[in-house]
């Protein structure tokens, strides 16, 4: 069970290795609504049951195998213990210890991310307005990347060092060909002013410079931009594209026209 934002990123989860580590994009696919749980197949006979949580923005997600012969309906007695399993869940990431060494992931309303300096998805929320559309046609393509496995290097490596040094990796790559942003922990966005032939090209060559000098892998999912899509969809067709990559074992690009 699990508890994902807009964007499909684990914010909760039984498992707490999934949590800002994972995605379940599908599930936002679902269109589910606040007053039942849809559902939906997966593969090798699995189901999916997704309800919004009203007033959270949030979708309280049901993964499993198996199949409900009476769709969209669990009885009130499960609906309650989920909700019930799901405010233990929150509890325990709003009480997780703060002060640590390593990389935390905080989340920030500031609009600069403080530990690389980059601009964040309030920076994009203020600039392209609440429709989140691009308003200029100067971006011809979207990558999203993360760090394969962050969560563990970020237990025995300096994670804030490695962020920073995949940062300005990213940088010294692309240059002033875009706008590079943190999107969530360990994962980044990027708008870019080069076709995806270009970006997926340099993105190939960025792989090897990160693994070659932070000892970790990235997977990275690059789009063309689509200006009669908001931002959001834009977004969800890169981040399937980087999920790709994660599923064939990482370090690598996945492009999509």
């Amino acid at each position: 069970m699990s508890l994902v934002d807009e964007n499909g990123l684990v914010q909760a989860d039984v498992d707490s290795s999934n949590i800002e580590n994972a995605y379940i994009s599908d599930a936002i696919a679902d269109g589910a609504g606040s007053d039942s749980f849809t559902y939906a197949k997966r593969s090798f006979g699995g189901f999916r049951m997704t309800r919004c949580m009203d007033g959270l923005g949030w979708y309280l997600v049901v993964q499993g195998t198996g199949g409900f012969s009476n769709r969209n309906r669990l009885p009130a007695v499960l609906v309650t213990a989920l909700y019930l399993i799901l405010a233990a869940l929150l509890v325990l990431v709003l009480l997780a210890p703060a002060g640590s060494s390593r990389h935390m992931m905080v989340k920030t309303l500031l609009p600069e991310d403080p530990l690389t300096g980059l601009p964040n998805r309030n920076y994009v929320n203020d600039s392209f307005g609440e429709l989140g559309v691009f308003n200029t046609t100067r971006y011809k393509s979207m990558a999203v990347f993360d760090i394969d496995s962050f969560k563990a290097a970020n237990e025995t490596l300096d994670g804030d060092s490695i962020l920073q040094r995949i940062v300005q990796l990213t940088k010294d790559m692309f240059g002033e060909s875009g706008l590079i942003f943190r999107w969530s922990g360990d994962e980044f966005v990027l708008f870019l002013e080069i076709d995806a032939d270009e970006a997926e090209m340099k993105f190939r060559i960025l792989c090897a410079y990160i693994q070659k000098e932070t000892g970790v892998t990235i997977s990275v999912g690059i789009v063309e931009v689509d200006l009669f899509e908001s931002i959001k969809r834009n977004y969800h067709r890169a981040i399937l594209q980087c999920y790709t990559v994660k599923e064939a074992g990482g370090n690598g690009v996945s492009r999509k026209s």
